[in-house]
Parts: C-alpha cells; structure tokens; sequence
C-alpha cells in the first residue's frame, strides 16, 4: 500500500510542473506564500502583501500594499509572518486574520536569525550568521511568539519547513533532510539528525512538493517524497530561471536575479 501511495504522489509531483510562468508587476528579491497569503520584501527592505491572497494562495492577487515596517527576509504560515531585518533582529506580525489580512503590528523576539521559516502548522526554524540552526520551541495559536529558540546540532545557510519536513542547505550548497519532520507534524518535533541528499542547491522550499533553485539559478522539484521515502528519489529539472522559490500548493511564487517576481499553477 505505501508503495502504491508513494508512486502516486511522484505522479502528483511530476503533475505539478505543468504550469507556465507568468511575471507580475513589482519587484521583490525575496518572496513568501502561506495561507496568509502572498508576502514579500523588495531590495530596499520594504515590505509588501499581496492583495486578495489571504486564505486564497491560488489566487495571484491583485495589487501589492506596503507594510510598515523593514526586514529583508519574510516568510508567510497559517495566519503568522516571520521575518529579519538587517540587523538580524526577528519579529513577527500579530493579529492577522481574515478581517484584518495586513495585521496589526511587528513584534520582536529575542535572538538574532539571518534567516527563518514557519510551516502552515505554526512551526518555527531559523539559521544565524554563523549558520547555526535553531527550532522555536512553544510557537501555537495561543502562543505566537513561543517560548524559547533550541540550538540544534548542525550548520545551514538556509531552512525551510513544511509538509515535505525540514530541509535545507549548507555553505556549499549541500542539501539535508531533518530525519522524522516529514508530513510537518502537528506535534512540533525537533527530529532526530541529518541527511545528506545528493545534489546542489542554494535554495529550498518546503510545502507539498520540495523545489530549490541552484547556484545558477536553474529550477529543480524532488520527485518521489512521500512517507516511505522523506527524501524522495530524484532532482527532476523545470523550465525557467530563479533565484529564490517559495510553494504552498497549488501555486509556485519565485523571483528572479532582476527581482522580476513569477507565479504559477502547479496544475497537479
């Protein structure tokens, strides 16, 4: 049965590469999608929701509004916004929710993260400038900012979590999995080690299907993830140029090297 259920979700993922690109105005140099919507941050660090896509990540949106505030990385969950500033101070945006898509305000955490990741299931992981990994422990509906940051063993440049579990990549573009995270577990687990998968990536992103991008920005989704097989089985290649992906199915947002901002429909 579980081979069966594997081999049609590398069906699923081979489906889901069928879309064509299509460009939107703007211009972004990192870009979030979650089920509160569309977010992203342009080169100056100001900061932008994407209209309409609240609760609707199928929908493309309709204009970009400006949020108060400054960070260079965000990254969008089930009604929650992370993000870093320059300064790598972390914060999140309270009160987000179906009357209010924007939020009310940026609260800061305790910590300094060059980068972070909230999963649609609340889940918070970040790596510092020295590529030191760490998990936010306590982070729930009644809770958003947690309770405390857990240094986990290890060294990443970029992380991501999601369905398909906790990934990421190292200084050398080398890809690891965070055994026991796949399926991103409604009990917040730190998981037990990591994996190295082969290939190169600089970027990846964790949803229903894995994508990442690689040094010279070409496109790749892993096929054949599923429970059986976490790590799934191949790096196939899609059509197009990016420097960053984000995926929360059944759409793909990236943005380019010229920050020209892309979606589409993953048609699985």
């Amino acid at each position: 049965m579980m081979k069966f259920i594997c081999l049609v979700l590398l069906l699923c993922t081979a489906q889901s590469t069928l879309g064509a690109w299509q460009k939107l105005d703007g211009g972004l140099k990192h870009v979030s999608v979650g089920r509160a919507g569309v977010w992203g941050v342009n080169n100056n660090d100001n900061i932008y929701y994407r209209r309409d896509t609240y609760g609707d990540n199928a929908n493309p949106g309709t204009t970009w509004t400006q949020i108060a505030g400054g960070l260079k990385q965000v990254d969008v969950g089930d009604d929650m916004v992370w993000g870093v500033n320059s300064n790598d101070d972390i914060f999140y945006r309270s009160d987000i929710n179906e009357g209010d898509q924007d939020g009310a305000n940026w609260v800061k955490i305790e910590g300094k993260l060059k980068h972070i990741t909230v999963s649609q299931k609340g889940h918070v992981w970040g790596v510092n400038s020295g590529d030191n990994i760490y998990h936010r422990i306590g982070v729930s509906g009644c809770s958003k900012a947690g309770s405390s940051w857990k240094l986990i063993a290890g060294g990443l440049k970029q992380i991501s979590v999601g369905s398909s579990g906790v990934w990421g990549v190292n200084s050398g573009d080398q890809i690891f999995y965070r055994q026991g995270t796949f399926g991103d577990p409604v009990e917040d687990t730190d998981g037990s080690g990591w994996t190295h998968v082969a290939g190169g990536l600089k970027y990846i992103s964790s949803a229903e299907v894995l994508y990442g991008v690689n040094a010279g920005d070409l496109i790749y989704y892993r096929a054949g993830v599923c429970e059986e097989t976490p790590v799934g089985t191949s790096w196939v290649q899609i059509a197009g140029r990016l420097k960053q992906i984000e995926s929360l199915s059944p759409v793909v947002w990236g943005v380019n090297s010229n920050a020209n901002i892309y979606t589409k429909e993953d048609d699985a």
